[in-house]
């Protein structure tokens, strides 16, 4: 979602790839891998973009916006593997219970 929404910030600027890699400091390639969302981005990536880029209010809260969304994504889906790792935990010590009790 995130790369998405910079890629149509960066066309409606008119800001190529190669421009904002060289203003964020990242290869051409990374930011690549960003607008093709084949890598997610860090805190400290997505703040550069934010600062550097001269954006509207509406842009800057579109970005924010994706990107909350792409990390709560993540955080959901470690939530839920976590719960199913706690959920065989429980279902092995209640099989354990009934084996026990016959």
């Amino acid at each position: 979602m995130f790369g998405d929404v910079l890629r149509l910030t960066l066309i409606k600027n008119k800001i190529t790839a190669l421009e904002l890699s060289k203003k964020i400091g990242l290869s051409q390639s990374a930011i690549s891998n960003i607008l093709k969302e084949r890598r997610g981005t860090k805190k400290e990536t997505f703040d550069k973009i934010i600062n550097v880029l001269d954006l509207s209010e509406i842009e800057r809260f579109e970005l924010k916006k994706a990107y909350s969304y792409d990390v709560m994504d993540k955080d959901i889906l470690k939530y839920f593997q976590d719960l199913e790792e706690e959920n065989k935990k429980l279902k092995s010590i209640i099989e354990a219970i009934h084996i026990l009790k016959k």
